[in-house]
C-alpha cells in the first residue's frame, strides 16, 4: 500500500508540479470572481456546491520558501476544473524571512457533476517535488440541483 501511495504521488507530483507553483489561470468564459465565492478550509467538512453557484474556493496553508507545495490531483472525469490557482503571502514586517501564507484554488463543477446528486473527491498532496510522500489533504464534495 505505502508503494502504491509512493508511486502515485510521484506520477502526481511530475504531472502538477507546474500548474501548482506557476498560480495558472484558465477559462475566462466563468464569470465568477474569487471574492464573490464560499472558501472551505477544513477537510473535515464537506463542501456543498448547488448547480446554481458550480464554483466554490480551496484554502489550504502554505510556506514554499520550505521547498513544500500543494499539489492537486484530480480523477473526477472531467467534473473538476481548476480555474486558477494563487499563493498569498502573510503580512509580515520586512524583517521576518520565509514566513507561510495560504494558496487558494478557484474550483468549477461542470454541469455534468449536476445531472444526479454527486459525491466526489479532492486530494491536495502538500510535498516537496524531490521526495516521495507527503501531507494529504481530501475535500468531499456533495452537488444539488437549485439552492
Amino acid at each position: 500500500m505505502k508503494i502504491k501511495m509512493l508511486i502515485a504521488a510521484t506520477v502526481l507530483l511530475a504531472q502538477t508540479s507546474a500548474f501548482a507553483c506557476s498560480g495558472h489561470e484558465h477559462g475566462a468564459s466563468h464569470s465568477a470572481s474569487m471574492a464573490d465565492l464560499t472558501v472551505y478550509d477544513d477537510a473535515s467538512k464537506a463542501v456543498m456546491v448547488s448547480s446554481e453557484q458550480p464554483d466554490f474556493v480551496i484554502k489550504l496553508p502554505g510556506n514554499p520558501t520550505t521547498g513544500y507545495s500543494w499539489f492537486f490531483e484530480n480523477d473526477n472525469n472531467n467534473l473538476v476544473e481548476m480555474m486558477s490557482s494563487e499563493y498569498t503571502a502573510e503580512a509580515v514586517s520586512e524583517e521576518v524571512v520565509g514566513s507561510g501564507g495560504s494558496r487558494t484554488w478557484h474550483v468549477h463543477l461542470s454541469s455534468a457533476a449536476f445531472k444526479v446528486p454527486t459525491s466526489l473527491k479532492l486530494h491536495f498532496l502538500y510535498a516537496r517535488p524531490w521526495e516521495l510522500g507527503g501531507d494529504i489533504k481530501e475535500f468531499t464534495v456533495r452537488t444539488r440541483q437549485g439552492n
